[in-house]
């Protein structure tokens, strides 16, 4: 189920909106102004958000921008964004897009409006993390992974980082090098495991060098695959293409 935090400081819309998008089977949570938004956003990965542009404190163009700055300073996949207005002229849309809004819907709020801005926005594509200090490594890991159709990638140089952004956001596919330095490969499998959908991410181990023994207590320690480096992209694909279903 699709998650979708709804920002709206009149509570009737906000009311409205909700029953709209629960009763179309998305899961919802609400913010009563651009700074709860912000927030909420911060602390959970949304599917998308739908945020009203006309809030006192806070706007929605403001919060907007404020969530795409962390979503860049933390390295995590951007979130649609759609814009509710009460104004339907251009210039409001365009207002929307430069704050780095995606879609637009204006009001009085349609079902048929919203949820077809929904279906525009929403991004459906599996995510695979990518964690790895060496960067030539993990660049080259991410070029392979967006040559392929439907896969969003997340790049992660650090333990930390990686298992901040399983917190965050649905991770259908995580590749872990298992020599990263701030923790080791065993605890950071045991760390993503324990998230909200760490237990649906199919974890594979990279290792930089050929070790069976390794490659047993990984496999042990509830990773779904193993690779040595140097790999190609063929031999990337055939490990990781049977994961690359969506999590749910």
């Amino acid at each position: 189920m699709l998650r979708i935090l709804v920002v709206d400081d009149n509570p009737n819309n906000l009311d409205l909106t909700s029953r709209m998008l629960r009763r179309a089977g998305y899961g919802v949570e609400t913010a009563v102004n651009g700074e709860s938004g912000v927030k909420m956003a911060e602390e959970w990965r949304y599917d998308l958000i739908v945020m009203d542009m006309a809030m006192p404190g806070i706007s929605g163009g403001e919060a907007t921008k404020l969530i795409r700055d962390a979503e860049k300073a933390s390295g995590t996949r951007r979130v649609p964004v759609i814009a509710f207005t009460a104004n339907a002229i251009e210039e409001f849309r365009q207002r929307a897009m430069r704050s780095d809004m995606d879609d637009f819907v204006t009001k009085p709020i349609e079902r048929r409006q919203l949820l077809a801005a929904i279906e525009r926005s929403v991004d459906d594509r599996v995510i695979v993390l990518v964690a790895d200090d060496n960067a030539m490594d993990r660049d080259r890991t991410l070029r392979y992974l967006r040559a392929m159709d439907g896969v969003g990638t997340i790049a992660a140089g650090s333990a930390a980082e990686a298992y901040s952004a399983c917190t965050r956001q649905r991770v259908s596919c995580a590749l872990l090098n298992v020599s990263l330095p701030d923790l080791s490969g065993v605890e950071l499998v045991r760390q993503i495991r324990g998230t909200k959908y760490g237990g649906d991410t199919g974890i594979i181990a990279v290792n930089d060098s050929p070790d069976t023994e390794a490659r047993k207590g990984f496999l042990a320690s509830g990773c779904v695959g193993y690779l040595e480096k140097p790999y190609g992209q063929a031999e990337l694909i055939k490990v990781i293409e049977p994961l690359l279903m969506p999590v749910s």
